[in-house]
């Protein structure tokens, strides 16, 4: 942990610095405050600080669309007002710090100056994983994107979108190279929040990232999707919750939890009525789901008799996709907040976990892509993983699984079960839902630029004006660009 605390704290020093000196001074014409080359290690820290960073904001918006949360106040994302968004935050943070690392360590002139950071083949392992979990972040929420020509600087100001079903066709590429990169017995990099330079856990978090690339095809592709799953499974997926992605956060508030900032300056948001109905027991499983009191804080002030106000005991779901008028009458301490778990300084952020990597082998099982166990005993298996990493007590996950209420839709139980698994992971579980169905969600009864919930976000209007031939010939591929229209691997 101290390790892991130095790293952090190395993050706010740190800056993209590209220098250029003249060749016929090039040794007395050099600025000892802008190195030529920055430390790899640094550029790792800040690019990881600011992947998770950039995607909160559309992580909220995810477990909105998710209906895990629900708005308290402003209630435009949750009655889906304004399908505009920009993604140029990615690249010129996450992205761009990591392809800086990936230069770095592919030129001779500069791999011996980045060394001190680890072996160049485990920085370039590690640079292209989370440069693939980024991307994939980015193309489920808008779906065609610049991807190849992207990150060029000046050498491409107006990158081409590339189609989404190409973009995943190399983010396999991408992944299956960086796992087989990882060299275990050379030195581990420097600078990692996440594993602290462990590269078997690298490597198996490269492989359970095709594990949820493979499944997201089970629409469009499911043939190269089973073959995904199977060679992503035969390299070694996580094993545990020790394998887990997350990002640690520290006690101060410079490096706090970003739902910690939120709530500390806001009272925005409150766990929803829809994930609350599916908690209570009867529903999903003969008892309450013992996670709620993970998932939420009690209501402040409950009170039964405010109907609009779904309870399970003190737990309080507000209603979902509201007018904002009728929102701010219902006073915030009527609903739950999300649970200390989910917002305090250190609490961490999820890049992915355990659990995922089992549900997505329970859906394999009973799609009959693998053959291993039995999709009932995957559940069960993924269902406690989900327990155990929001400290459920080992009874208590027992019970509610041994009180299960029988599905014959095995493929709606699995899918529904991931979707209270996938808690706080906004983009993920609504872009499962996007691709299962599952659970059956409806919107709000108040709407605005739709009345279906959304299946992506529209382009920022800054890029018709900069960039406008290609995001006109991406729209043109898609069909449209608003909320409705689907990304290629979400058709019908």
């Amino acid at each position: 942990m101290k390790h892991t605390n130095n790293i952090i704290k190395l993050v706010f020093g740190i800056l993209i610095i590209t220098t250029s000196c003249t060749q016929d001074f090039e040794n007395i014409n050099k600025n000892p405050n802008s190195p030529e080359v920055v430390q790899t290690s640094q550029l790792l820290s800040s690019a990881q600080r600011a992947a998770k960073s950039t995607l909160y904001t559309r992580e909220r918006m995810g477990i909105i669309y998710a209906q895990h949360w629900a708005e308290t106040d402003y209630t435009d994302t949750s009655t889906f007002a304004n399908s505009e968004n920009s993604f140029y935050s990615f690249y010129s943070g996450a992205l761009a710090n990591l392809q800086e690392i990936i230069k770095f360590n592919s030129d001779e002139n500069t791999i011996p100056q980045v060394l001190e950071s680890g072996a160049t083949v485990n920085q370039l392992a590690v640079a292209r994983i989370l440069k693939a979990w980024v991307y994939m972040n980015v193309t489920d929420i808008w779906g065609d994107i610049p991807y190849s020509e992207a990150v060029l600087g000046n050498d491409n100001a107006s990158p081409k979108y590339d189609e989404q079903s190409a973009i995943y066709t190399d983010l396999v590429k991408e992944l299956k190279e960086a796992s087989s990169q990882v060299n275990e017995s050379l030195p581990r990099v420097e600078g990692d929040i996440i594993y602290s330079g462990d590269m078997a856990k690298w490597r198996k978090f490269a492989n359970s990232l095709l594990l949820r690339i493979g499944m997201r095809l089970s629409k469009v592709d499911a043939a190269t999707g089973q073959q995904i799953v199977v060679d992503a499974l035969n390299a070694g997926v996580f094993e545990s919750k020790d394998d887990n992605a997350l990002y640690r956060h520290l006690e101060d508030e410079n490096n706090a939890n970003d739902h910690y900032l939120n709530f500390v300056r806001r009272d925005d948001y409150a766990i929803s009525n829809t994930l609350i109905s599916y908690m209570q027991a009867g529903n999903l499983s003969a008892i309450d789901d013992p996670r709620i009191g993970k998932y939420a804080n009690p209501a402040a002030t409950p009170d039964p008799l405010v109907t609009e106000v779904f309870y399970i005991g003190n737990y309080g779901g507000m209603p979902y996709g509201i007018d904002g008028g009728d929102a701010l009458s219902l006073a915030n301490g009527l609903s739950s907040q999300p649970g200390d778990m989910v917002r305090s300084k250190t609490s961490p952020t999820i890049f992915m976990t355990y659990a995922e990597t089992l549900f997505i082998k329970a859906e394999a099982r009973e799609r009959n892509w693998i053959t291993t166990g039995t999709a009932s005993e995957l559940l069960e298996d993924a269902i406690n993983a989900s327990m155990d990493f929001w400290e459920v007590s080992s009874t208590d996950a027992q019970n509610y699984i041994t009180g299960l209420v029988p599905n014959a839709n095995t493929l709606e139980a699995i899918g529904t079960q991931k979707w209270l698994a996938l808690y706080t992971q906004g983009i993920t579980a609504w872009s499962n839902w996007r691709r299962t169905g599952f659970p059956a969600l409806t919107p709000g009864p108040y709407t605005q630029e739709t009345n279906q919930i959304p299946r992506r976000r529209a382009y920022n209007s800054d890029e018709y004006t900069l960039n406008g031939d290609n995001v006109r010939d991406a729209v043109s591929r898609q069909g449209a660009d608003d909320f409705e229209t689907r990304i290629w691997w979400d058709k019908n």
